[in-house]
């Protein structure tokens, strides 16, 4: 008996630790605030883009991250050819931007390692170099303008304000860490625990394992406007809208839906099964990427546990406006990540290219 008792206080004293310092809830059963899967629109490939018209680069070999200017044209990092491509809207060769290298506006490359290239609010292109460990700062026409050395070493992503300033997942217990154009450090926004509320269903073991900051790829975060940065948080399934002049959450609303949480319990379950059996837990959080239009409809692309993508059309205010199911293709390395809407078409990218989708208008059976 006396056992049985130290045995249960023991039990709560480690339950405490853990629960409390993570901020941990587990909801067994949340309720969804919506459900649009089974009205969801269609998108079919309509065009590949898998080669260029130039002399030393014929085509894509190894693409890691897509963005797109204010003009309309695309950037696009190659970490096999070691260089960024610009094309045109008509996804025509432009220029080549920078080169594997040493020097000033030069990189290193390696395959997979999760570098990324964005446009800031500034107009300038930035590409976040992990193998360097450094962002470089491009202007659109490809003028190298800086360098800086950077702390992370894990895939990462950056935004930069009109004033260009960085913003970057936090090193210093927060969610995100601002600094200058200098790379000089300013401030942080959000306490790491703040957006670490609640998990559905069963604990994360990627969080109860003592993580002081959440995983970089359970944020995504961008620019909606000149003066709010959109979070995404994998932990909850929430987006909230921050006024950077603040830091102060203005909105902040739940992507639950019957779908979601069901492809969400499944990618848990086997993230937890894995943990247990000594492998390193693969789940990633519901959402792999986001991408704002240009009337501001935010999208959440979205990967259930059988492999289907889908891609979430949400409003500023939380509606759920559109769910669209990408329609199986003949693509090296299956559906593409999205990155663009134009009217009735989405633009996405796979390593080895860029891939035009049309809306359909007949939903998925």
């Amino acid at each position: 008996m006396r056992k049985l008792c130290y045995f249960t206080i023991l039990s709560v004293i480690i339950g405490s630790l853990l629960w409390g310092e993570n901020q941990v809830k587990v909801i067994d059963h949340p309720k969804p605030l919506f459900s649009m899967f089974s009205d969801a629109k269609t998108l079919e490939l309509n065009k590949s883009i898998e080669a260029i018209n130039h002399k030393d680069l014929r085509f894509f070999a190894g693409l890691g991250s897509v963005t797109v200017d204010k003009a309309g044209n695309y950037y696009l990092f190659d970490f096999v050819h070691c260089t960024i491509i610009k094309l045109d809207q008509q996804f025509n060769y432009m220029t080549i931007i920078g080169r594997k290298g040493e020097g000033p506006g030069e990189f290193k490359c390696r395959p997979l390692r999760g570098d990324q290239i964005t446009i800031g609010l500034d107009n300038h292109l930035y590409l976040v170099n992990l193998p360097g460990q450094r962002i470089n700062k491009y202007t659109t026409e490809g003028k190298f303008l800086d360098g800086f050395k950077i702390e992370q070493i894990v895939p990462t992503r950056v935004a930069v304000d009109k004033g260009g300033n960085y913003y970057l997942p936090s090193l210093r217990g927060h969610i995100i860490d601002v600094h200058d154009p200098k790379m000089q450090y300013k401030k942080s926004f959000l306490s790491a625990g703040q957006l670490l509320t609640f998990l559905f269903f069963a604990p994360d073991p990627c969080v109860i394992k003592k993580a002081d900051i959440p995983r970089y790829g359970r944020i995504l975060y961008e620019f909606i406007s000149s003066d709010e940065l959109l979070i995404v948080d994998n932990y909850d399934l929430s987006v909230s809208i921050m006024d950077i002049g603040t830091g102060s959450v203005k909105k902040k609303f739940y992507v639950w839906d019957d779908y979601i949480l069901s492809a969400y319990k499944i990618k848990l379950y086997q993230g937890k099964k894995e943990t247990e059996t000594g492998q390193v837990c693969s789940y990633g959080g519901a959402f792999s990427y986001i991408f704002i239009d240009n009337s501001g409809q935010i999208y959440l692309q979205l990967s259930d546990s059988n492999g289907e993508k889908y891609l979430c059309q949400v409003t500023r205010d939380g509606d759920l406006k559109q769910v669209y199911y990408v329609a199986p293709a003949e693509i090296d390395e299956g559906p593409p990540t999205f990155f663009q809407r134009k009217e009735d078409t989405f633009v996405g990218y796979t390593h080895y290219g860029l891939y035009v989708y049309k809306i359909k208008e007949e939903v998925k059976k």
